[in-house]
């Protein structure tokens, strides 16, 4: 996760798993970029990601 426009921006971190659960971040500006990794090892649901 990228606390700007794009992949150039400063990272607020990587997460996996449940490791956000309940937690919530705030971007320093009114863009946040996303990048979505997946592997054929799992079938799990995806994620949820819920923004204000």
């Amino acid at each position: 996760l990228y606390d700007g426009p794009d992949n150039t921006a400063d990272v607020l971190g990587g997460f996996s798993g449940s490791s956000m659960l309940g937690q919530s971040l705030t971007s320093t500006s009114n863009h946040l970029w996303l990048e979505f990794f997946s592997d054929q090892e799992d079938t799990a649901e995806g994620f949820k990601l819920v923004y204000s």
